[in-house]
């Protein structure tokens, strides 16, 4: 494929580094590869029926804190998390103005399975020393399908309302390691870590995080 001929792709046959979200070419074409055709298909058997259904249209759920931009896009079945903010200019570890546990604060937003929208709040503690914290979620509210999500307060209390997870980091990154089901990944950015964002993507919500350290 060339890049010429397709210039809003990342996927062509140079190197190319990709960062914040995956082009919206990009992403419906991984889709049309690992969602709708079945494996070995014969390229002269690929055409626009052989995909089924196709949505133009898109369901988004954004939101900014700080350093950081993050979201959701919901698209012909597949929730997508995405995150933006620019590169720290040294690991967690070697940040010098940082010591003891670091919290970070904001929001979440996110589909669940049934393409409700849910937003919430996120607290990000890390111990420094240790290179470990937690991610709590808290306030977790979900609204009807197509609904735009309302003030925190007004929406459906989702499950019990809180999630937690335990985590770890390395580098600039932080995974989750225990707590609750599935998983919680992520990276800091800003010059001197100013805004930690990540993913939370489980059986029964797929979500997006971003926080402002405090």
């Amino acid at each position: 494929m060339s890049g010429e001929d397709f210039p809003d792709s990342n996927m062509y046959d140079s190197w190319h580094p990709i960062t914040g979200r995956l082009p919206a070419i990009d992403a419906a074409g991984l889709q049309t590869l690992y969602g709708r055709l079945a494996p070995k298909t014969d390229p002269k058997d690929i055409s626009a029926d052989a995909l089924g259904p196709w949505d133009r249209d898109a369901s988004v759920l954004m939101g900014r804190v700080g350093a950081v931009s993050f979201g959701v896009t919901h698209h012909n079945g597949v929730a997508q998390p995405w995150t933006t903010g620019t590169r720290p200019l040294t690991d967690l570890a070697d940040n010098a103005v940082l010591h003891g546990i670091v919290t970070w604060d904001g929001g979440l937003v996110g589909f669940t399975s049934d393409q409700e929208p849910v937003t919430g709040e996120t607290t990000i503690s890390i111990n420094i020393g240790t290179l470990t914290g937690l991610a709590e979620f808290t306030d977790l509210q979900s609204w009807p399908v197509n609904a735009t999500p309302g003030q925190l307060g007004t929406g459906i209390t989702w499950g019990d309302g809180t999630l937690g997870y335990d985590l770890t980091v390395s580098g600039n990154f932080l995974r989750s390691t225990g707590g609750d089901a599935d998983a919680v990944s992520g990276t800091f950015y800003g010059a001197a870590h100013e805004g930690v964002a990540g993913t939370l993507e489980r059986a029964d919500l797929t979500a997006a995080f971003g926080a402002n350290r405090q």
